[in-house]
């Protein structure tokens, strides 16, 4: 949450006139206090500039952006999971800066704690100081919400693929190993994302933005192919590398929230006190997974195995869902 402020104590540096001062806020996801940042919104030379501090003194500055661009790790104290104040990082990148009116959108990068990593500590700092602090999160949940564009996207997992190779470099290069295995997701999300702008199949494919989308996909591709690649060349000649994933990727465009449609039909009932929980006493059936569950009325317990005339309660339940969903 971003909102204004009065003043800053001190000068701040050549070249910036402030526009605006505030106050940026970012929530625990632990539930512990938020950490808090003070902001600049200034005129430049060359465009408009947002400057962050520790605390609304140009004395605590951490990083001064432009549009577009993305801050070093900073540096700042916070809570853990567990409530403790450890030193951790993260970045920033400026998505839109305006004078006039004043707007300012900023994105930052998940907090994480600088020590911890590793038993004795002393392996992790070793590490940390080839690799920098972890570049971690690479989920396409903000873009698909609109909250960061394309090319923010393509960045996080830029930083990424980047900090997964310094640190298997370290780690292959300097410590004895028998097995060593990274993980990436990166492919994974990209189909996520464009698997439908290159398939001829889905219902919003685009003719011609399916070059561009083929093209952004391959890079995810060649961003993984250099992490690949980085591996086998701190690896060494006489290791054996083995690249694998854990499932395929098809087109997908529907979904069907099919305990919706159960409660539509009468066959679910959720509790008066509470409509997120299921009122068992008044549900026939429920899906779980990837399954359809039947249910007895005033039952309490799924039961996968049934006989006699509670199994045929059940076909008679399952027959009536199939005869409604093939009716809809």
């Amino acid at each position: 949450m971003i909102s204004a402020v009065e003043q800053w104590a001190g000068q701040p540096p050549a070249g910036l006139s402030p526009v605006w001062l505030g106050c940026l806020s970012l929530s625990s996801t632990w539930g512990h206090a938020p950490i808090r940042f003070a902001l600049a919104l200034s005129t430049s030379e060359d465009g408009p500039a947002v400057s962050i501090a520790n605390d609304p003194d140009w004395g605590s500055l951490l990083t001064t952006l432009l549009r577009g661009e993305w801050s070093d790790p900073v540096e700042i104290p916070a809570a853990d999971r567990r409530g403790k104040v450890r030193r951790c990082a993260l970045r920033f990148k400026a998505l839109a800066l305006e004078t006039d009116p004043v707007s300012v959108q900023l994105f930052n990068t998940p907090v994480h704690e600088l020590s911890g990593h590793s038993l004795p500590d002393s392996l992790w700092q070793k590490h940390r100081r080839a690799a920098g602090p972890i570049e971690e999160q690479t989920d396409p949940s903000l873009l698909f919400s609109g909250a960061i564009d394309v090319a923010t996207h393509v960045d996080r997992c830029q930083l990424n693929t980047d900090w997964l190779c310094r640190i298997s470099q370290s780690v292959l290069r300097d410590e004895p190993w028998d097995l060593f295995m990274v993980h990436t997701h990166i492919v994974d999300w990209a189909h996520h994302v464009l698997h439908g702008a290159i398939d001829s199949r889905h219902p919003r494919f685009e003719p011609d933005r399916a070059d561009q989308a083929d093209a952004l996909l391959r890079h995810f591709y060649a961003m993984t192919d250099r992490l690949v690649a980085s591996v086998i060349d701190a690896a060494g000649d006489d290791a054996n590398i083995i690249v694998m994933g854990d499932h395929g990727q098809d087109l997908h465009h529907t979904t069907v929230r099919f305990n919706h449609w159960l409660a539509g039909t009468g066959y679910l009932a959720f509790r008066d006190d509470d409509p997120t929980a299921i009122d068992w006493t008044r549900t026939l059936a429920c899906t779980l997974g990837n399954s359809v569950v039947p249910q007895s009325r005033g039952a309490r317990t799924h039961r996968y195995r049934r006989s006699g005339p509670r199994r045929c309660a059940d076909r008679r339940a399952l027959r009536g869902i199939a005869r409604h969903f093939r009716s809809a």
